[in-house]
């Protein structure tokens, strides 16, 4: 089994995924099975692009200590894609972290796997096996080798 789990796989660039799908297609064993989880389009819907500046937001997540950080997000509806950009600054340093985040309806998803040689055989809401919610935020898949 492969899992592609924490929607790692809208993380990446349509041509990463798509190599990233054919490496575990060469390594996952005829019988294996590849779990993963996606941003929906629905969530994307969800979103709004803008900028908040605070101190510590999130709470201490991005250093221990006294930090600021922006966050901006922008979107790109074209592709639905986010991109949550973050500037933290601290005291010792600046850094700046992009994440970007794909959001794939389950017919896209499907495509992408099967262009890679899976068959998605099953589609929930999410990896513990929940039924599927079409306005949920997340969808997971399973497929297995074509």
């Amino acid at each position: 089994m492969a899992l592609l789990i924490y929607c790692d796989h809208g993380a990446l660039s349509p041509i990463d995924r798509r190599l990233l799908l054919g490496r575990v297609r060469e390594r996952i064993a005829d019988r294996g099975r590849l779990l993963a989880d996606l941003h929906s389009g629905q969530r994307y819907a969800t979103l709004e692009g803008g900028c908040v500046i605070a101190d510590r937001l999130m709470d201490g997540f991005w250093a221990a200590g006294q930090y600021v950080r922006i966050h901006q997000t922008m979107l790109y509806d074209d592709v639905r894609v986010a991109l949550d950009r973050y500037v933290i600054v601290d005291p010792e340093r600046a850094r700046t972290v992009h994440a970007w985040l794909a959001h794939l309806t389950v017919e896209q998803a499907r495509a992408e796997l099967a262009s890679a040689g899976f068959d998605v055989c099953h589609v929930f809401g999410d990896v513990a096996g929940a039924p599927l919610d079409p306005a949920a935020p997340q969808f997971a898949l399973v497929a297995t080798l074509s």
